[in-house]
């Protein structure tokens, strides 16, 4: 019997290559998901090479205090003793380097969104989030990284990490507060019972060593006699958005092709305000999605999960090499079968042109 792996809708479009702010969040809770022991194997041989890089570093540290007390009984000169003490220091360093590194990347896919804020800004501050208000979490926040001994760069991922964990902590009465303003405004009452969906991808899983489904639990549903549509809540920190969002496009398709219900309402709220956008289905936007997500789990599977070298590859690299790696993995894969459909449709319209 094959295993089920359960894709959410809403984490979809950053597997096939939308979202380009964190695909790699994504892509490595799949695969604890789907390769649980696996993964566990090779961050606990990760942890071995910390172990055994601390070990180097200590046996360093002794062969200093050893060519100190060798100098201090006269045994070697203190030239002798400053160019080994200068070899030891730079073996050292360079050790201590490498050690950072492992230490960094095992981090960064070990701990969660919550876990790696904490570590850096403290538990109180992160705890605050949930009893704070939007507006004073984002100034505690600011304040709270401004302040850390760290590069710029590191700063702005942080404030972009904060800003994530802010509006997710924050976003649930924020859809409950849309949810009501919207019946309020259309008299109409939504299913919001956050019933869980799913539907079975039958032609990519005919071929797969897993069965794969698409999921997710939904904002809010409308039955009525005349008409059915699905809802879905964004809170807008800034402004409400002037397109849809190619993300949210396929999410919502996504909910649409789930339920077979051809009709869904994006419901944005900034601040005290609701404004609603009519989305109907694409079926040819829902099919591109579903062969750049065919393209996706056959790369994640066959390049990925079935490589073990290429796993170990991944945990030890950096968040940018990873940014890389899935390029080549599969990212590159979906842009050009996306470019070849943009091409064929300018050439249409040049023979529509012509004619």
């Amino acid at each position: 019997m094959k295993k089920s792996i359960y894709l959410y809708c809403s984490e979809i479009a950053s597997y096939i290559g939308q979202n380009k702010w964190d695909y790699v969040t994504p892509f490595e809770r799949l695969w604890k998901k789907c390769d649980t022991e696996c993964y566990k194997a090779i961050l606990e041989r990760m942890q071995d090479n910390i172990e055994s890089a601390q070990n180097n570093i200590k046996e360093i540290e002794e062969k200093k205090k050893d060519i100190e007390e060798s100098l201090k009984k006269k045994l070697i000169t203190e030239n002798v003793y400053n160019k080994e003490k200068k070899k030891l220091d730079e073996e050292c360093d360079k050790k201590q380097t490498v050690m950072k590194k492992m230490e960094e990347n095992v981090e960064e896919i070990k701990l969660d969104q919550k876990q790696k804020l904490e570590k850096v800004m403290g538990k109180k501050i992160i705890e605050d989030i949930k009893v704070n208000d939007l507006g004073k979490n984002n100034i505690v926040i600011s304040k709270a990284i401004e302040n850390l001994d760290i590069s710029k760069e590191k700063k702005k991922v942080l404030i972009k990490e904060a800003e994530s964990f802010v509006n997710k902590t924050h976003g649930t009465k924020t859809e409950v507060d849309a949810i009501t303003m919207f019946e309020k405004k259309f008299n109409v009452k939504l299913d919001t019972s956050q019933e869980f969906h799913k539907k079975y991808l039958r032609e990519i899983s005919k071929d797969s060593q897993y069965d794969w489904y698409i999921c997710g639990k939904l904002d809010g549903v409308y039955i009525g006699e005349n008409e059915k549509y699905i809802v879905e809540v964004k809170n807008r920190t800034k402004a409400f958005f002037t397109t849809l969002r190619d993300y949210e496009k396929t999410q919502i398709h996504l909910y649409m092709c789930m339920l077979d219900i051809n009709k869904a309402k994006l419901v944005e709220k900034y601040k005290e305000k609701i404004r609603i956008t009519d989305i109907y289905e694409n079926k040819e936007y829902t099919e591109d999605v579903m062969k750049y997500l065919g393209v996706f789990i056959s790369a994640f599977e066959n390049k990925f999960l079935n490589a073990f070298e290429k796993k170990c590859q991944y945990i030890e690299s950096s968040t940018d090499d990873k940014k890389v790696l899935l390029k080549q993995l599969y990212i590159s894969d979906i842009a050009k079968m996306i470019d070849k459909k943009i091409e064929m449709e300018e050439e249409d319209c040049l023979i529509d042109d012509l004619d």
